[in-house]
């Protein structure tokens, strides 16, 4: 089956995302699949490798990947509602949401002698024209935002969550159900990045906003910011399992 004209880019940036986790998995030297036929999951990760040659124990994770443009300091996760059911109820299963903060830059027309100047004032032109509109990125066509937006790279961050993280948010109203124009349902994760001393921090965003008087706001905590805690053991495995994931969840803050 052929590619849709107004499908092209958006299975380009899924597919790409996908085999980025691909190349994460098998560095940190475990065995990493796309799935195929599609069965709700985009990959399938082992340890085949290591429970032959160093007896480590069966692990078998079945991972789901939704990625995002992030515009500025927020983001949208969408998980149809019957495969966040899926997620929620497999203790196998992990959601990856990544997030793509993209590096916009004119041409640099490196080799072209530009003894006038006119070249660097189109390229500033150019670059403020783009961080101009880019808030309205998403509101675009494809082909509007190709002949706008010049997305040289990106830096490709992310966090994940695991079946018992994903009750808790839900419960906790963190995931708010929503229905498009189309009729379809999905649950929502939003997320606010926010500067701090320590560096960028994110929120997950509740439904009603978060409690401006909670002793301290809902970060999360560091390993979820990589899959090596959730493939390898750490101290705070067990914590990881039972669905922490906030700093405020240490005993210290209770």
């Amino acid at each position: 089956m052929g590619i849709a004209p107004n499908e092209y880019r958006n299975f380009y940036f899924g597919t790409g995302i996908e085999y980025f986790f691909v190349s994460q998995f098998y560095l940190m030297g475990y065995e990493a699949y796309t799935t195929n036929p599609d069965i709700g999951y985009d990959l399938i990760v082992t340890n085949q490798c290591r429970m032959k040659y160093k007896g480590a124990e069966r692990i078998n994770y079945n991972i789901q990947v939704k990625s995002s443009i992030r515009i500025k300091d927020y983001t949208r996760f969408y998980v149809p509602v019957d495969d966040f059911n899926m997620l929620k109820n497999n203790k196998e299963a992990v959601l990856i949401c990544s997030y793509h903060k993209p590096t916009m830059q004119a041409d640099p027309c490196s080799f072209v002698y530009d003894r006038t100047g006119d070249l660097s004032m189109d390229k500033a032109i150019d670059e403020g024209a783009m961080a101009t509109f880019i808030d309205n990125y998403h509101n675009y066509s494809i082909d509007d935002a190709e002949r706008m937006f010049k997305f040289v790279n990106f830096d490709v961050q992310y966090f994940w969550l695991n079946s018992e993280h994903l009750k808790r948010l839900e419960e906790e109203k963190f995931f708010v159900k929503y229905k498009d124009s189309k009729g379809r349902l999905y649950m929502i994760l939003s997320v606010k990045f926010v500067k701090e001393e320590v560096g960028e921090q994110f929120l997950l965003v509740k439904k009603d906003g978060n409690d401006e008087h909670s002793i301290v706001p809902d970060y999360m905590v560091f390993e979820m910011r990589s899959v090596y805690y959730l493939l390898n053991e750490n101290r705070s495995k067990t914590e990881l399992q039972e669905g922490k994931l906030f700093i405020y969840d240490n005993p210290v803050y209770n």
